[in-house]
């Protein structure tokens, strides 16, 4: 999937609501984006073969290029080339400064860095999102962040992720990085800034 500036894409809704601001509590009513092309990772995300290297990609995009309420599960990053080997949930790069909020990112992995998402150059914000279960290879269970511009998790939960190095943030080259409100547990060697 990718994210568009200007596009403003919502989910978690229950069917009756007239407004975003009306949706139940997060993971209440799931709305999924899946790496899962065949349809066959669940009930134990055995059966990657078939993902697609990231969940999200965005390109070229700015604050105005919004993600709310969604599951982001499967990302497979596995590749060689071209990044396809960072970033299973989301991938970030070149100036890009999405806004994701009140996102669940589960189940994605990859082989060199960020289970959740890969950060190079970029600054998105996440808000209220929860990071839960991903792996990142070498480095950064949820988030690998290479000379990352203005990056901002705020109110954001950093469970159970896992790499070789840095289970939750691997913040590498770069200063600008905030981490404000959030949690961060039961994720081995949760931060590791270079």
């Amino acid at each position: 999937f990718r994210l568009r500036t200007g596009v403003a894409v919502y989910g978690g809704f229950v069917g009756d609501e007239s407004s975003p601001d009306e949706r139940p509590a997060l993971g209440s009513a799931q709305s999924v984006l899946s790496a899962d092309l065949n349809g066959d990772d669940l009930p134990n995300m055995m059966n990657r073969g078939d993902n697609s290297y990231h969940v999200v990609r965005t390109q070229s995009t700015d604050a105005t290029a919004v993600l709310d309420g969604f599951t982001l599960r499967g990302g497979n990053a596995n590749g060689g080339g071209n990044s396809n080997d960072r970033g299973g949930g989301i991938l970030c790069l070149n100036g890009v400064t999405p806004t994701i909020r009140r996102c669940f990112f589960t189940d994605n992995r990859c082989t060199f860095g960020g289970g959740a998402g890969y950060i190079n150059g970029a600054g998105p914000t996440f808000v209220e999102c929860d990071f839960v279960g991903n792996v990142g290879g070498s480095f950064g269970g949820a988030f690998d962040i290479a000379t990352g511009g203005a990056v901002a998790f705020d109110r954001c939960t950093f469970l159970g992720n896992s790499a070789s190095r840095a289970g939750a943030l691997e913040i590498f080259a770069t200063a600008s990085v905030v981490v404000a409100n959030s949690v961060l547990h039961r994720s081995d060697a949760a931060c590791w800034r270079t």
